[in-house]
This record gives structure tokens, sequence and C-alpha cells, in this order.
């Protein structure tokens, strides 16, 4: 029996039987992980299974790779941990020969997973596993693709290894190599691929020169494995060449050539401007004859995978975003997928108030009855468009829809969209996002205010994760109210802020004017100073700031369930509408935060994200060279002390009614004293 005051050899969660202490460390953050292996032999062995239920792979060049692969075959031979191994990420670029290229395009998986902030594992039926969309590779020649295929064939050997594998996720520019296919197909068969930029590169062709699809695309695209696809469609590629890639897919769905594909991603989006593109464009497009149009043979569908799909796709994800798809796109994909069986829809496109009215009469009766998660982004509107009947017909297809667990509005959505959001879903509602339009009419009509926030505290009682556009005003009352009210909703995890910085015109009709491009900031010019003041602080967020906000955030209510906040100042949107001369000022000071409560200490930890360290040191030497008259506002507001004057700026902490003072008018860091100042350009 130990004696008083001893310390017990082991932590209590390590008297816990082994499966339970595996268990409990699937609630561990990721980021935590490698701290809590190395704790003692028993962490280690318990956090093992997550750790390594995850591969990721960054594609550079064939020797690399190699490299890579031997690296990670000597790990995980050491304790025979294949068996841990569930899912595998390749990502990256491979030059056609093998060697390397320009993979500027791409993230690096390894830096990606430790800088997440996200707790969760990239789960293997969750639809963002790719991150950002790369574009695809050009086709290959014969020779090229032979040199493909053998630099990748250690991967297909190495997937052969692993016999818990369930999802492989290709997200590389060129096409999945036919060695790779061929593994999952032989050691994998019930396995998931996941394709990041899908493209079967023989069906862009010649104007004059049809032919049948290559049978390496062809086994991709009625691979067994198939899963979930992301595809960039245009009718025309930058060559000028027929693409017919739309059809194809549309084709893949609606005949269940590949039996297991549940999501699917489609970009619409436009080809570069071209000579050839010119020329092709004088002709009238050709229909798509199908794959082997030339052999009159087409698709072999078994009368099993007839019967499974009764001439309809069975997609659980679709996503419709870019330039085109508008109501006969809609109509189409209607007829080719149950949209019954649809638990998220995403419709981000040139839409109409023909589009919203299908939507609803298809909501009306029960087309979305399994439907949780939808996205609707009005970022471009069809010619004759009124914005008021968008709104109302956006609305008519919410109240129609089942209760969502889910909701994101993006852009051009107004009042009635919101009010329907939130009557027929707010009681559900896990986690929503609302992005109105960065400038005009729409945007101050669904301006997140205090009471904004307020009714969504009231009405949406399970939320749990919110994304917000919020304007900033130089840390006044209106917008301290904002952050105080955040923080009553009751099951607040998670919530993103994108900071609106821009500074309105008196008359806001100006403002409107302005960000449709019909007047230039110098129309104004007694106020400009003002207002670049104005811009300028609201731009500057430093870590004193971020981790304020968030204090201000979580101290509203007593046992605050708010775990991370994100900040993200939008200086693109701001310099670009307003002070384009300043835009470097505002990138460099604009800085974006994740922040998180550290323990039962209550600490916040606050970490400065998006940081590219190339475009921060252009920042700093172009810093040098501007000549505005913003120079003088700078002055004004952090005068230079003898150092670097630009890291000699800091932010302005918020308003505080126990003294009444904050904002701009704070002198608390040294600050100039600028309430009710004027500064008079040079």
């Amino acid at each position: 029996m130990e004696s008083a005051g001893t310390h017990p050899r082991f932590s209590p969660f390590e008297t816990l039987p082994l499966h339970l202490f595996q268990y409990l460390c699937e609630c561990v953050p990721r980021r935590s992980l490698s701290c809590l292996s190395s704790a003692s032999r028993l962490c280690y062995q318990a956090t093992t299974p997550r750790r390594f239920r995850r591969v990721k792979l960054t594609i550079r060049n064939k020797e690399k790779l190699r490299r890579d692969l031997d690296n990670l075959l000597a790990v995980l031979s050491s304790r025979d941990l294949f068996r841990h191994v569930h899912q595998v990420v390749a990502i990256g670029c491979m030059d056609h020969d093998g060697g390397s290229e320009d993979c500027s395009q791409t993230t690096d998986p390894a830096t990606a997973d430790q800088d997440s902030d996200d707790d969760s594992d990239s789960d293997s039926d969750n639809d963002d596993l790719f991150g950002a969309t790369i574009g695809s590779g050009p086709p290959l020649s014969t020779q090229q693709k032979k040199a493909q295929n053998e630099a990748w064939l250690p991967f297909a050997l190495f997937l052969g290894q692993l016999p818990a594998l369930t999802d492989l996720v290709y997200a590389c520019t060129h096409q999945l190599p036919p060695c790779v296919l061929a593994a999952l197909h032989k050691y994998h068969p019930t396995s998931r691929l996941h394709v990041d930029a899908f493209s079967l590169r023989s069906l862009c062709q010649e104007r004059h020169q049809l032919h049948d699809i290559d049978p390496d695309d062809f086994a991709l695209a009625t691979s067994p494995c198939l899963y979930n696809l992301r595809a960039r469609c245009l009718p025309y590629d930058d060559w000028g060449r027929f693409n017919f890639n739309l059809e194809a897919l549309e084709h893949i769905v609606a005949s269940g050539c590949a039996p297991e594909l549940r999501k699917l991603s489609i970009d619409h989006c436009s080809p570069s401007g071209s000579l050839a593109l010119v020329e092709a464009l004088r002709d009238p497009r050709r229909p798509w004859k199908g794959f082997f149009f030339s052999s009159q043979s087409q698709v072999v569908v078994s009368p099993q995978q007839q019967a499974l799909t009764q001439g309809r796709g069975r997609l659980k994800t679709l996503v419709l975003s870019g330039s085109h798809g508008g109501l006969s796109h809609l109509q189409g994909w209607e007829t080719r997928t149950e949209f019954g069986l649809l638990r998220k829809f995403e419709y981000h496109c040139k839409v109409s108030v023909e589009s919203f009215q299908f939507l609803a009469s298809l909501a009306a009766s029960g087309s979305f009855r399994s439907l949780r998660i939808l996205r609707l982004g009005i970022f471009d509107t069809a010619p004759g468009s009124d914005s008021g009947q968008l709104d109302q017909s956006a609305a008519s297809f919410l109240q129609a829809l089942p209760p969502l667990e889910t909701l994101t509005l993006e852009n051009y959505f107004g009042t009635h969209a919101v009010e329907a959001a939130l009557s027929r879903h707010g009681p559900t509602l896990c986690k929503l996002r609302l992005l109105p339009e960065d400038g005009g009419e729409a945007h101050n009509d669904v301006d997140t205010d205090a009471a904004r926030v307020r009714e969504i505290q009231q009405r949406c009682p399970m939320l749990k994760d919110i994304e917000l556009r919020v304007r900033r005003r130089q840390g006044g009352p209106e917008e301290v109210a904002v952050y105080q009210t955040l923080g009553r909703i009751p099951r607040l995890r998670r919530a993103t802020l994108r900071l609106d910085c821009r500074s309105p015109y008196r008359d806001q009709t100006h403002d409107r004017n302005m960000h449709r491009g019909t007047l230039m900031f110098y129309d104004e010019p007694s106020g400009d100073a003002e207002r670049v003041r104005n811009t300028l602080v609201n731009l500057a967020l430093d870590e004193t700031l971020a981790t304020e906000i968030f204090r201000k955030i979580v101290s509203a209510a007593p046992d605050s369930p708010l775990e991370r906040l994100t900040l993200e100042p939008q200086t693109e949107d701001t310099i670009a509408a307003q002070f384009p001369e300043i835009d470097s000022f505002g990138r460099w000071i604009g800085r974006s935060w994740a922040l998180k409560i550290c323990g039962k200490s209550g600490a916040v930890r606050a970490r400065e994200i998006d940081v590219d360290r190339y475009d921060r040191e252009y920042l700093r030497n172009n810093l040098e060279q501007v000549e505005y008259q913003g120079e003088d506002v700078w002055g004004t507001l952090w005068p230079n002390e003898g150092g670097d004057w630009r890291d000699d700026w800091h932010s302005f902490p918020l308003w505080c009614k126990e003294n009444g003072n904050g904002g701009v008018g704070e002198k608390s860091r040294d600050g100039p004293e600028l309430h009710g100042s004027t500064v008079t350009p040079s």
C-alpha cells in the first residue's frame, strides 16, 4: 500500500483497459496526439491506432516518392503497424517523365495536417477530404503515361501491404495511374476511391477527330471503387477542343457504370480565351456520342447494376457550382439521380427565380426528404433577375425543405431567406454560415449586428458552430455588442468571424455606387483621410486584440462552451473596393488568427494562420516603395519611435463599458488620441 503523499505510478487513464483508453484517445485533438504518445509506453500504445489511421504522402517526383515510401515502410514494419492504416492520401504532382514539376497549386499535406485546428480525423465519409480544388494536368502521350505508371509502381505495391485500407484519396494533378487502380481492384475491391481533379483526358477531342475513350480512362470511370469525385467541366478546353467530361459524368451517374459513386462535385467553369477557342466557337458544338461510338458498342452495365439504380443514380452528395448550371442543368440532374437520397446539396451557380421555383416544387413533393446539409451561394444571377424575387423564391425553397442540420447562405440573399432559414430550420441547426454579399444593398439588408445574433441565439438552441460576416466599427460599442451576444449562444463551441473592415461613406448610396464601380474614392476627397484611418484601424488585428475579442465572447455568459474562434479580416474585399493604393498596408496588418481554450486553466492560445512567408516578405519589401498619402495617416496612428516602422504598429482595444473608452480613442497601448481628430492628407 502506497504511503500518503506518494504519487501513483500510473495516471487514472492508464489504469483503464487498453480498449477503453484507445476509445478515449479518439476524443483527443489530433495536434495533441504526438505529445500524449510520448508521455508513457501505455500512452504510445493507446494512441497508435489513431496516429497511423491516416497516412499522407506529398508527391513531387519519383525519387522523393520512393524515399518517402522507404521511410514509411521502415516505421510501419518496426512495430507491425500496417493493420492500423485505413486511409492513404496522395497529393501533389509529378512531371510527365516522373521527375519534378512546379507544384505551386498544391498543399503539402504534412504541413496542412500539422497546422490544422481541426480535432477530427478526415473521416472516410467526409466530403471535405481534398482541401482546395486543384487543376488537372494536360493529356499525356503514350510514352509519358508509361513513365508515370512506372514512377507510381512502388506506391501501388505499398497499397497491397495494407490489410485494413478503406479509402484512397487521390488529389494529384495527373490522372490516377493504371497500376494504382489495378492495386485497388486486386487487394481492396471494396475500398472507396476519392478523386480530386477528376478528368477523363481522352474526352478532350479535336473538333474533326472525334474518337473513343482511352481504355485507362474508361477503367477509372467504371471502377467499382469510385466513390467520391470532384471535376471541373467546361464545354471546350483552352485549346478549343470539345470537352465531353460533363456528358460522361451525367451518363456515369444515370447508368450505374460506377456502381458505388455516391458523392459528386462539378464546377461549371469557362475556358481561357485563345485564338483556337475563338475559332472553335464559330462552329456548333457536336453532341457526345458515347464512350465507344466508333465500334457501335456502349458501356456494359450488368442487370444487377441496372436493378440497383433503376435508371437513376444514387448520389448522397451533389455539388453544383460555377458560371453555368442553371435551370436546365437542375432539371437534367433531377432525372439522372434520385434527389430523395441526397443528404448534402450545394448549389452556387448562376441562378434565376425559375431555378429556385423548380427546387421549391421538388422540395414540396418530398424529393429532398433525406437532405440534412444545404449550401446556397447566389454568386451570379441570370439576366433580368430581380433580387427581391430571388430572395422570396429562395425563401420558398427553404420553407419547403425538411429540417436541416447544417445551412450555408452566401452572397446575394436577403431578409426573406434569412427569416425562412431561422423559422424553419433554427430548432435543428447545429451549424450555420451566414455570409452576405460584401457590399451593396444585400449586405446592408442582412447586416450581422447584435440584434441579428440575438435572433440566432433565440431561434437556434442546438447551434454548435457558426460562421458570420461581422462589420468592424473601430472596436466601438456596436461591435462589442455583437461579440457579447455571440457568447450567449448556449451550445456554441466554434465560431468563425469574417471581419468586414470597410469604412462606409456617410452617404450610404455612395458606398453602394462605389462597390458597383461607378464611383472612385477620389470623388469624396474631404472624407478620404478619415476613412483611410478608420479602415486601417479596422484592419489592424494583432494577437492582443484577437485574444481580447475571444475573451469578450466567452465572458458574456458563465461556463461558456466556446472552444475555438477564428478571426479573418477581409483584406482583399476592403482594399479592392475602397483604397487599392494602400493594399500593402492593409494586407500587412490584417492578419488572421485561430484561438482556442487550453485546459481547465482557461488560458487562451492564439496562433496566426494563413501565413505565407514569401507573401509576407514581399509585403515587407513592397512597403518600402509605397508612396501614398496613407503614409501620413499611418504615421498619425502609429508614430515611429526609432525602430522599423513596419513592425511598430498595434491594434486598438475594444470599447469597455466600465470606463467608457476603447477603440480608436484608447491610449493604453501608447497609441495616439484619435477620437474626433482630423487628419489632413498631404
